[in-house]
Order: structure tokens, then sequence, then C-alpha cells
């Protein structure tokens, strides 16, 4: 593979699911079987157009070359004649079936009138051409009833962006018919391509309205439905003002910029140069106490991807290395896009950390070196010109530092970046479960929230991009696929996070009390030193002379140095603990321990079911999800500061 010098773009990929009436309902009179098939390649032949127009569009956010996934069960019927259709036409096809391949092929029913191929002939060619298969219920006397294609109806509806149903609009008949498929999509808000097997030439597009989200309303555009699916988010008004997120050297009327949000822009034309850092954290594990104290410079730039990269094999390694039937997947699909968000994030969250921390270490440093000077040489010009200089000098490099993190965005970035690394690792989890990531958005939000979510407006974007490409992931659940998939979400995501956070939550509440108690310690030193001071400069001007600098004047003289020199350390400490914010933190740590716990205790006890752990597994990636979202509020409030 060739290596990267900018984070992966996504490749564009629609996935297109399909419903619609079984063979013998389509081989009734009122039915024009050769007008639906015409009409389904039609339709199939527009939705290629308006993915061609989007991959054009929208080169800047996409990979070349645009793939479409068709979703499909293969039932006789309209499964089968859909799929014959997108496969001929270079569709990638998908095929979610309810139980193993021979029980499902048994309970198709034969054709009462003779046809060109018969179903379970026409199933096996298609399984031959189909590149991912999952078996809902792999165990060998699993029971095909109503329940079963109600989940496979399910799992069309989650993995596909917009749904061809081939239906009379009759009443559903049972939990898994055309009708109740079509219903819970239109619940989840999935456009819908209606296409009447009596009149198929008619065929409508089921979609939310534009300018009312609650209503639906019936169209033929569904280029402009596909175009709303797949397009990145646009420039915000703030945006538009704020040219630092343009990446330099870029030409500005690239091909779709100007549609495109620049956090995206800039994420995508990211090249990841060297740095060294590691001061916010050196600090942190000092006051920590932490022994033998491992903190050391880090190297930023591609090392920090690197090292992501190992984290990520380290993932599925670690405690004992999880079946490749999940693990080689995931790692296919997503370990090359975590890697740079993870590396990234880290780059310049440390940048940003260390910038404000370097505020607080050399603020009180320029007082230390004055009243060094002034000790050391007296008032005199050497000593006056050697401070002078030395202080120009700390306060230079903590200015140039201060105008780098802001004009680069270490802030913003790290959130970003930190966010969406966030979100692919709740793919790594969901994916081998059947569960896409679900859509997040401003709606119910207010206030800093909803600013929040619609920041996040482009990561969300990113992630389902991503998500598209895996398409459905293949596997056969049987019950000792659900056991290793239980382990992975327990043993690789949930027990992880629940470690992290109670690490975090004791090493915080350490550090911020070791602070606050020195800081405080500190003030209460100055005092004393500077009562002492006042109390031998008393003194001393009861003396004969007051040129022996090593008598009481002496002490009274190293006294004042300190009194003038502690407050400073301590302000510099009270501003670190403050920039750190480590008391909430570590609430906030603790709080996610106590709602991942009970996640991870329910998942370890739940029966193995593909349905009842993929729930839980979109359980755990909503309160994470939820953190996250709350933690960009708090940090967004942390700003890089000079003081």
């Amino acid at each position: 593979m060739v290596a990267l010098r900018t984070p992966p773009r996504p490749r564009l990929v629609l996935r297109v699911g399909v419903t619609g009436h079984r063979l013998n309902r389509l081989l009734e009179g009122d039915v024009d079987l050769p007008g639906v098939e015409g009409e389904v390649r039609a339709v199939l032949a527009e939705i290629k157009r308006a993915v061609t127009h989007c991959a054009t569009q929208y080169a800047l956010a996409y990979e070349p070359e645009p793939e479409l996934i068709l979703i499909s069960p293969l039932a006789e019927g309209a499964d089968q004649i859909v799929a014959t259709a997108a496969v001929e036409m270079g569709y990638r096809l998908h095929v979610p079936l309810p139980c193993v391949a021979r029980r499902y092929v048994a309970g198709f029913q034969g054709p009462t009138v003779p046809i060109a191929e018969d179903p379970c002939t026409a199933f096996e060619r298609l399984m031959r051409h189909a590149e991912s298969v999952q078996v809902l219920d792999g165990r060998p006397d699993a029971t095909l009833d109503g329940a079963a294609y109600a989940a496979v109806g399910r799992a069309v509806l989650r993995h596909a962006d917009i749904l061809i149903a081939v239906w009379d609009r009759s009443p559903a008949e049972g939990a898994g018919g055309t009708g109740a498929v079509v219903s819970q999509a239109r619940a989840w808000d999935l456009p819908v391509v209606l296409l009447d097997p009596r009149a198929p030439g008619r065929w409508r597009l089921d979609a939310d309205g534009l300018d009312a989200p609650a209503a639906r309303s019936e169209t033929r555009d569904l280029a402009g439905a596909i175009g709303r699916i797949l397009a990145p988010p646009s420039p915000s008004p703030e945006d538009e003002s704020d040219d630092r997120r343009r990446p330099r050297g870029m030409v500005a009327q690239a091909v779709g910029q100007e549609n495109v949000a620049p956090a995206l822009v800039q994420y995508l034309h990211t090249k990841p140069t060297g740095k060294i850092g590691g001061l916010f954290n050196a600090l942190v594990a000092l006051w920590a106490f932490e022994w033998p104290f491992r903190a050391a410079p880090v190297r930023l730039g591609q090392r920090s991807i690197e090292r992501a990269r190992l984290a990520w094999d380290r993932t599925w390694a670690v405690p004992t290395p999880i079946t490749p039937r999940i693990a080689e997947p995931v790692s296919r699909l997503l370990r090359e896009y975590f890697a740079w968000a993870d590396g990234l994030a880290e780059r310049f969250g440390t940048a940003h950390r260390d910038v404000s921390t370097a505020a607080y270490v050399f603020a009180p440093l320029s007082v230390v070196v004055a009243v060094s000077a002034q000790m050391a040489w007296g008032d005199g010009h050497t000593a006056a010109l050697i401070q002078a200089a030395v202080v120009c000098v700390i306060l230079f490099v903590n200015v140039l530092l201060y105008w780098q993190a802001v004009d680069a965005g270490y802030h913003a970035r790290w959130i970003d970046y930190r966010s969406l690394a966030e979100e692919l690792r709740y793919l790594a989890f969901l994916w081998p479960l059947g569960r896409p990531l679900r859509f997040v958005g401003s709606a119910g939000l207010s206030g800093e929230a909803a600013t929040e979510a619609n920041h996040f407006a482009w990561i969300a974007w990113y992630g389902r991009a991503v998500a598209r490409q895996g398409g459905l992931f293949p596997a056969v659940f049987t019950p000792d696929m659900l056991d290793d998939c239980r382990d992975m979400l327990i043993d690789r995501f949930l027990r992880p996070q629940c470690h992290y956070h109670g690490r975090t939550q004791r090493r915080f509440r350490v550090v911020q009390a070791r602070l606050h108690r020195t800081a405080l310690a500190l003030f209460a030193a100055a005092f004393a030193l500077a009562l002492i001071d006042f109390i031998w400069a008393v003194r001393g001007r009861a003396l004969p002379s007051r040129t022996d600098l090593t008598g009481i004047f002496g002490f009274g003289l190293c006294a004042a140095a300190l009194a003038a020199t502690l407050p400073y350390v301590a302000t510099a400490l009270h501003g670190f603990q403050s920039q750190g914010d480590f008391w909430n933190l570590a609430r906030r740590s603790e709080r996610m321990c106590k709602q991942l716990e009970p996640l991870m205790e329910t998942a370890a006890r739940t029966p193995p079911a593909v349905e009842t752990l993929g729930d839980l597994a979109e359980d755990a990636a909503d309160v994470m999800r939820d953190e996250v979202l709350n933690w960009r509020v708090f940090v967004r409030l942390k700003p890089p500061s000079l003081a």
C-alpha cells in the first residue's frame, strides 16, 4: 500500500436496499412484470448517474471511482429482479440472510406458472456474485418466521441509504412483509423509491420534505435526494470569515472546495509536520508522583500516526488475539482511517496543551530571572541588561508559541480530530454486529450543545462515509461467533474504556489536590516571608551599617526576593490547575465508569443474540458519544492563553 502524506479520503459509496413482493404476487394478472423489470433498470441507471455526478461535484472530499452497493436478501420476486439488474450494471452485491442459505431457499414459494429461471437457481447464481453475506441466525435449526423476515428487513434498512420498494401499497402482511418494511423505512427517514408493480412507469420518491422535516412528499427528484445524502457538510457563516481553516498553498477555487466545510478541507490536506512535545504530560506525571518517571519528549508528526497504528494492532492482539474473522475485515476497513484521526488528535492535542502549559512555566520563570539578576548584580547596568534580555527572550518565546497555536488552530483541530477518532472507534465494534453509525444532529439540543453538534457535522459525515464503504459485515452469526462478538465488545472496547476512565479519575484527583495544596502553601510561605522581610527591614534600619549583606539585612533581602517570587509561582500553579481543570475531568471520568460498567455487566450475562448485542453496542456508543459532545463543549472553553 502506498504511504499516504495526508489523511485518507473516503470512497464515494451509495448503498441501495430493496424490498418487494414475492414472485407469486408479481405473476398475477394485474402486474406488468416486464414493465417492473424495465423500470427497475431505469431507476438503477438514474441512481448510477446521480452518484457519478456527485463524484465529480465533490471530488475534493471523496476518492475517485464511486461505487454502488445493492443490499438484497435475494428472496424470490422483487429481491432477485433488482439484484439481477444491479449486478449486470456493475453494482456490488451484499446479501443479508435470515438463516443459513439451505434453510432459507427451502422456504421459497414455487411459481404457479412456468418462468424462465427457477428462483432457487437464480438464488445460487446471484450468491456467486455476492461480495459479502451476513447470516443473522447461523444455527442449523433456526426458525424461519415473521420475526426472522422482520430482522432481515431491518438489516437492509440499517445499511441502506435509499430503498427501492416494489410494492402495490397493500397493507402489511406480518412483521416482515413489504408494507412493514416500508413503514419502518419511513419511520427511520429513509428515502424510498415506490414502484407499484401494477403501474411501474409511475414510480415516485417518498422522502422527507425539504422545508418541513416532519412532512413527507412524493417526487421524482431522485438525483436531488442522492445529492443530499452524499454531500459533505457546507461551510457555515462563521467558516466564511475564517480563512485559517483553508490549507495554505491550495488553489482557492479547487473543484468543489466552495461547497465543502473548511474544517473538512483542512483535515484532508493536513501534513503532519514534525514537532517535539510532552511538557503537559510530563508535568501531570510529576505532580501525580508517578514512579518510575516515564514522561519524556514525544516526537509528533508521522510518528504520531505510527503510534496510532500500533495502538490499533494492540487492540486486537491484547489480552489474546481476537478471531481473524472479526479483526481482519474491521482492520481492512478502519485501520488507516483511525490511525490518521487518532495520530493527528495526539499531535494537535499535545501541541495545544504544551502551549497552554508553557505560559504558566515561562511567566514565573521571567520573574525568577529578574529577581535573581537583581540579587546577583544589584541595581547596576549589567544586571539590568541581563535581566531585560532574558525576560524579553522568555516572553518572546511565549508569545511565539501562542501565535503558532492560534494560527494553526491547535485547539479546534485537537477537538475535531479526537472526536473523529472516537467515531471510528465506535464503528469498530458496531459494524461487526450489523450496526452502522447513528446520525448525529442538533435536533433537541440547545445552547452550546447545539452549536457543538453543528461543528460536529463534518465528523459525523466522514464517519458515515467510511461506514458506507464497508457495506454489510461478512459473518455467519452462530453461537460461537456471537460469543466472539461479545468478547470483542467487552474486552476490546468497554473494559479498556472503564480502565482508562478509572485511571484518569484517580490520577487527576491526585494532581488537582496536590496543585491546590501546593499553591496555597506557596501563598502562605510568601506571606510569611514578606512578614519576616518587613521585620528584618525594620531591625536593619536600627543597625549602624546597611552594607553588610551577610548579616541580618542579607537574610531580609533573600526573604524579600522569595516573597516577590513565590506568588508568581503559586499563581502559575493555579493557572495550570485551572487550564487542565483536573477536578472536572475526574468527575466526568467517574460518571463514564458508572455508565459503562452496567452495560459491560449486562453484555456479560446476556444470552448471545445479534439483535440484543447490537442494541447493547449502540447503547454503549451513545453513552460514549454523548460524553464526547459534552467534552467538546467543556474543552472549547479552554482555548490557548497567554495568562
